[in-house]
Parts: C-alpha cells; sequence; structure tokens
C-alpha cells in the first residue's frame, strides 16, 4: 500500500498547460466534486506514479492478450 496527496493542483495545472480551462474539470451538478475528464485524468497521473515508482506492481504483459 502506497499513500499520495490528492494531486488536484498538478492535474488542474497540466489542464491549463494543455490549454484547457480547469473550471471543465468540475461536476457542473453540484460545482464541487470532479468531473469524469478528471478522474481520466487521475486514472493517468496514477498510473505514472505507479509505472515509476512501483514497475513491479504491475507484472508481466499478458502473451495472450
Amino acid at each position: 500500500m502506497v499513500y499520495y496527496d490528492f494531486p488536484a493542483m498538478e492535474i488542474l495545472e497540466r489542464k491549463v498547460m494543455e490549454g484547457g480551462d480547469p473550471k471543465e474539470m468540475i461536476e457542473r451538478c453540484d460545482g464541487f466534486h470532479p468531473n469524469g475528464q478528471f478522474h481520466s485524468y487521475l486514472a493517468d497521473w496514477l498510473w505514472y506514479q505507479i509505472k515509476m515508482e512501483h514497475p513491479d506492481w504491475i507484472g508481466q504483459q499478458n502473451p495472450h492478450n
């Protein structure tokens, strides 16, 4: 198990660097929670962290896929 601080600012900064508006990453229905697009960026961020810091957690590629 590993703990990561919630990378909200990193993800929002990435959106801005890509030319997007960070407001697009917030759920419209409540104006507070991250939306699906944010979670997609979060998944990319987490996958990168695991590949860099814990590659042994990923295992070997399945040759049957």
